[in-house]
């Protein structure tokens, strides 16, 4: 542990990954060749989970209605708006952080151990480099859709053409093949954060494979990946384990999960763990009270008052005259069950196998092993958040039983509701290509007229608890369980849309004559539904 400390506090000084610490895109990206790759490989890292683990997972999951504006809180209200325009954070700086981190402190070091470990042949550390390097590159094409690839990280060429995303797919599964066939796990991998002492590069081939079963199975409505799908899933060495950076975090500023960081540590309060700004959104909450799911808790804490309840908001808006009026207040709805050693998860078994059920149900069908796969998918999901229980949501005559009829339905709701609190950025990568979990038949703005209706006789009857639940707005005839919501202030992509890209950076953009036009919020990118 004390190791890992070290290396963690020497990744972060390598990093300078706060937001207002920027690294010129265009310094040499082989100025760290005096480091060893036991110090680059964990500064990668930890910038790849700034990206992933705060800034992908935060918007990620106001994209996904896994969080909601808490009442008072004052920021996300751009995240929770799904607003992209240029006077909002997301535009001015979120994306800027999210692609240039990605590359010049993801793609750039791994340039830097990629020509190394080819050199000396040292393919362990190729792979691990390469996995890196193909997973930051996803996120941006997942992200944004199209960026430079085929001309980026070449000090010589400051207007890189932005690659279709497409390409730049079928070029990274290209590089992850051409790694794999070079390594053998017994090769070593230089120290690093996520397997800790094992240096063997067998995890990360294992890692590689499910990282190509992702891209894969992403694209696969897109593209016939059909004969490279079915070898992968016949070699079936995937990791048994999920990958996850946890044991590393420790309870001081800036060596702690990320999240927890930013919205506990720094705007919230250390002593009871609660934030100011989040809380849950009503979608999931009412989607996993309804089944009584054991899985909640884990992500959740129940609300400071109002009975201690499970219930979700869905206002995306300060609600200062809601507050003033008592018709809610701060401790209304459950919060985040997070802390300072919370994990950060880059690939889950269960990611894995809704993947491996999804092709056993679309692409080489098998009815037998797409319901074992379903099901594994949903007991994997159940061991992350360590709780038991999983047959009563897939058993027989279950809401979430097994069906193949309804299978892209199924395996898109479990994975929304696994990816909650766990991994927002894939949750949002998913209901974009599968298109579940579907939008409620009235939008936001109509369940708050409801709401408002609603809280507004309750607190002139000087009910103790005045604001409406999710069943009282079912009952009301305005919301169905298990839908998500057009955000009450929704910008840019209209009713029942979900926001499509993120905008392209103008970290980028403003410097790069070969730039394209801004593309649309609701302009898909290539894989997508």
């Amino acid at each position: 542990m004390k190791k890992l400390v070290y290396i963690l506090s020497i990744a972060l000084a390598l990093s300078v990954s706060s937001c207002g610490k920027w690294l010129d895109v265009n310094s040499d990206p082989n100025a760290v060749t005096d480091v060893e790759n036991g110090l680059i490989f964990p500064s990668m890292e930890m910038n790849l989970l700034n990206i992933y683990g705060f800034y992908g997972h935060i918007m990620g999951s106001y994209f996904s209605e896994h969080y909601a504006i808490k009442p008072g809180g004052p920021q996300y209200l751009g995240l929770a708006h799904w607003d992209t325009s240029d006077a909002t954070p997301l535009a001015a700086n979120w994306t800027n952080y999210f692609y240039q981190d990605a590359i010049t402190k993801v793609c750039n070091n791994a340039k830097t151990i990629l020509a190394r470990a080819e050199a000396s042949e040292s393919w362990g550390e190729y792979l691990a480099a390469t996995v890196m390097r193909v997973f930051a590159y996803q996120l941006l094409v997942d992200g944004i859709g199209e960026v430079p690839f085929s001309e980026a990280l070449n000090t010589s060429n400051l207007n890189p053409k932005y690659d279709d995303g497409k390409d730049i797919y079928a070029a990274l599964i290209k590089e992850l093949d051409d790694a794999l066939g070079k390594v053998s796990a017994s090769d070593k991998v230089c120290d690093n954060m996520l397997f800790k002492s094992n240096t063997d590069a067998d995890n990360w081939i294992k890692f590689a494979n499910a990282l190509k079963l992702r891209l894969l199975m992403r694209e696969r409505s897109k593209v016939d990946v059909k004969a490279q799908l079915d070898a992968l899933v016949a070699g079936n060495n995937f990791p048994t384990s999920d990958l996850v950076y946890a044991g590393c975090w420790t309870n001081q500023a800036g060596l702690d999960n990320p999240v927890f960081s930013e919205v506990i540590r720094k705007r919230g309060n250390l002593g009871t763990g609660r934030t100011i700004e989040i809380c849950a959104h009503m979608a999931i909450a009412a989607a996993m009270n309804e089944v009584d799911d054991p899985r909640l808790p884990a992500k959740f804490i129940r609300s400071a008052g109002h009975g201690n309840t499970w219930e979700g908001d869905f206002i995306d808006e300060q609600q200062s005259k809601e507050i003033s009026a008592k018709l809610v207040d701060e401790d209304t709805y459950a919060e985040l069950n997070l802390k300072y050693d919370t994990p950060v998860y880059l690939l889950t078994v269960a990611e894995t196998q809704f993947f491996l059920a999804e092709y056993y149900a679309k692409v080489s069908p098998d009815a037998a092993k797409a319901k074992a796969a379903y099901e594994a998918a949903i007991d994997a999901s159940f061991a992350t958040h360590k709780v038991s229980g999983a047959s009563a949501i897939y058993g027989a005559g279950k809401k979430y039983a097994w069906n193949a009829a309804k299978a892209e339905e199924l395996i898109g709701i479990q994975k929304w509701i696994h990816f909650a609190c766990i991994n927002g950025f894939e949750s949002w990568c998913e209901m974009r290509r599968l298109g579940y979990p579907e939008f409620n038949a009235k939008t936001g703005k109509e369940i708050y007229d409801k709401w408002k209706e609603l809280a507004t006789a309750n607190v002139a009857a000087s009910k103790p608890d005045p604001t409406p639940t999710a069943g009282d707005l079912v009952a009301a005839g305005v919301y169905t369980i298990g839908k998500i919501i057009t955000p009450v202030n929704v910008e840019g992509v209209g009713n029942n849309t979900l926001l499509a890209r993120l905008p392209y950076p103008h970290y980028s953009t403003d410097r790069n004559n070969n730039a394209p036009a801004s593309k649309k919020p609701t302009d898909k990118v290539f894989w997508a539904k």
